[in-house]
């Protein structure tokens, strides 16, 4: 009976852990499509990416929603070894977008950017442990 409970045990974890990663974000700025950025200001917002590539970051006044619409994405790695990955999403409003998931070879970084058609939108995010 207790090796019957502990394979049914076994069997079940699949349905309980699944690929949801929560990031703190601690800094932000944007980037004009003429290529002038802002600098990095501080901020404190959270953000969650889930198992299907959809991306929720919570502001203290809203949550913004971005849907991946594509199961294609784009993996680059550059000959320094930082990594790129970038997929179409939906925002809330129906607009497409980009969304960019980036970091150094030694993930000493990791930039969560938003490529609307007029601007991006560039996150420092930490994961959460």
């Amino acid at each position: 009976m207790k090796k019957l409970f502990v394979l049914l045990l076994l069997c079940l974890v699949p349905y309980f852990v699944v690929a949801q990663y929560w990031y703190k974000i601690d800094a932000m700025r944007i980037e004009e499509s003429d290529g002038t950025k802002s600098e990095w200001k501080k901020c404190n917002y959270s953000a969650f990416i889930d198992e299907n590539r959809n991306v929720k970051i919570f502001f203290p006044d809203e949550t913004q929603i971005y849907r991946a619409y594509d199961d294609d994405y784009l993996h680059k790695v550059s000959p320094e070894g930082d990594v790129s990955i970038s997929w179409k999403v939906l925002t809330g409003a129906g607009d497409r977008c980009v969304i960019y998931y980036m970091h150094d070879k030694y993930v000493s970084f990791i930039y969560l950017g938003i490529r609307f058609s007029d601007l991006k939108v560039w996150f420092n995010i930490i994961p959460n442990d």
